[in-house]
């Protein structure tokens, strides 16, 4: 007898990435246009529009995460998170 799968795998992985928001830390980016300016001082050529920090953050959660799907979820929502909290320090 063959057993039908009735999860809603679209509604799990929303769960998760809620989750993942939740357990991430920010404390780093109170300093994101401070460690971007000293990044660009002297540079030549377009300006970088993202601090290390936050590079190696994606790099980690590249080796954390399955990206297998292709559509970016989790860097569209860790940069939406990003700017949420730098538009908050700005006001």
């Amino acid at each position: 007898m063959h057993h039908k799968d009735h999860r809603d795998w679209s509604k799990y992985n929303n769960e998760l990435v809620v989750k993942g928001e939740y357990y991430l830390d920010l404390g780093f980016s109170e300093h994101w246009y401070e460690e971007l300016e000293e990044m660009n001082k002297g540079k030549r050529g377009a300006p970088y529009k993202f601090p290390n920090q936050f590079v190696n953050l994606m790099a980690a959660w590249h080796q954390l995460v399955d990206y297998s799907g292709g559509d970016g979820n989790v860097a569209e929502k860790l940069l939406y998170v990003f700017k949420k909290c730098l538009q908050s320090r700005l006001m």
